[in-house]
């Protein structure tokens, strides 16, 4: 019977030190809605977010690697705004000298719509 309620005792432990593990890292992503408009098949880089309504926001998402460029969220951002194609404002981002690589943690990123033109642009801000 002791030797069962070692072994409880030890399961128990193991089980508690395991649920306590810090996340395993990386870079962490949450995109939050704040255009005023609900759009769909969002992609960030390769990364499908599906549907994304108006206010809503996803759950935390790993990425292997993300960019900025002077201070912005740099990837390449497409979705169906309207029922039609837009990209983010990044297209713009060419220059090189302000990019540079976020280092593992979690982050914020609001969605917003600038208009360049007459062509309505996904416009990322980190929160």
């Amino acid at each position: 019977m002791k030797k069962y309620f070692s072994l409880c005792a030890f399961i128990l432990l193991a089980a508690s030190i395991i649920g306590c593990k810090k996340d395993s890292g990386g870079i962490r992503i949450r995109f939050t809605n704040k255009s005023g408009t609900d759009f769909q098949q969002a992609i960030a880089d390769k990364t499908s977010l599906g549907n994304i309504k108006n206010g809503a926001s996803t759950g935390y998402i790993l990425f292997e690697k993300f960019g900025t460029d002077t201070g912005f969220p740099d990837c390449k951002f497409t979705g169906i705004l309207g029922g039609v194609q837009a990209v983010s404002t990044s297209v713009f981002y060419y220059c090189g000298t302000e990019k540079a690589a976020l280092k593992e943690g979690a982050y914020d990123i609001a969605i917003t719509i600038v208009q360049v033109g007459n062509v309505p642009h996904f416009h990322l801000l980190f929160r």
